[in-house]
């Protein structure tokens, strides 16, 4: 028998399972990620972590953030490993959205930190990982949804660099 699974196989299936857009498909997703790594003769690639990444931001769960943020941190260690799981800016804009639909009340900071994490891994890799509307759009999203004190201001603070940028 020659029918294996490829990364679209699997990728694909997370897509499905992101459009359900709840937490256990986003569980569901992450699962066959793990699964995918442990015993998988396929490994994953980025697109296919970016698709687990994508079933916690379509789940809105308030765990989505940390849940996605830890996928990317694991994207990361298997790419010092000598994966092909290089995190683009596709896979951290998806996590911004993984925050900003978490409904976490440290939502908002969290999305600036994680685009300082970005710029700072794109020095140290010498990749061009370089926010764009879409990253700047979701941190403005996720300051427009926080309840935390000056939220507006920091809003407007955001706005305004991307206008002089």
């Amino acid at each position: 028998n020659d029918i294996k699974p490829t990364k679209v196989s699997y990728a694909t299936v997370m897509n499905a399972w992101a459009k359900v857009g709840t937490t256990e498909a986003a569980e569901h997703a992450e699962m066959l990620l793990n699964s995918m790594i442990k015993k998988s003769q396929v490994q994953p690639d980025t697109v296919v972590f970016n698709a687990a990444i994508n079933a916690w931001a379509a789940s809105k769960d308030q765990q989505a953030g940390k849940r996605a943020l830890g996928i990317l941190r694991k994207m990361k260690t298997m790419a010092k490993e000598g994966f092909d799981s290089r995190p683009n800016i596709v896979t951290y804009n998806t996590v911004l959205s993984a925050w900003s639909h978490s409904g976490d009340v440290n939502a908002a900071p969290y999305t600036e930190k994680i685009v300082q994490e970005m710029q700072t891994a794109s020095t140290e890799s010498n990749e061009a990982l370089v926010p764009n509307t879409v990253t700047f759009n979701t941190i403005l999203n996720a300051w427009a949804k926080s309840k935390l004190p000056g939220s507006a201001i920091r809003a407007q603070k955001v706005l305004d660099y991307m206008i002089k940028s």
